[in-house]
């Protein structure tokens, strides 16, 4: 006789209301997301459901440096009518919203562009 899947004893009850707890957290839109996302025999698995959901915001969050870095390196001092400090507040600003996460250094390679637009700039003015 099975034991009802709902009652304290059973073994998946843990993971059941950890399941309806996120379900019940998140949006409908990325509730619908992640089902699709998960084998229908893993719907009601919290550990696994909340892996996903933690798997999918890690790679949202890489894939959003990635575009910022990418918009920094195809920022050019042009962009600003060769003013050196409107480019420099363009950077900072986009540079602000990647790194309140990341440790620092990481976005070391960033530099050579930098470096490049600011040395055009000096050897205009030169």
């Amino acid at each position: 006789m099975e034991i009802d899947k709902h009652t304290v004893d059973h073994p998946t009850y843990h993971a059941r209301i950890l399941a309806r707890l996120l379900f019940g957290s998140i949006m409908d839109d990325f509730s619908i997301m992640i089902l699709q996302q998960i084998p229908e025999s893993y719907c009601n698995d919290g550990p696994y459901i909340l892996w996903t959901i933690c798997n999918h915001i890690h790679q949202n969050n890489i894939a959003f440096i990635e575009t910022i870095k990418q918009r920094i390196r195809d920022t050019t001092l042009e962009q600003f009518d060769n003013d050196v400090l409107k480019y420099i507040i363009s950077i900072r600003d986009n540079l602000h919203l990647i790194t309140f996460s990341t440790k620092k250094g990481s976005h070391k390679d960033l530099l050579v562009y930098l470096f490049r637009q600011l040395s055009s700039a000096y050897s205009m003015l030169h």
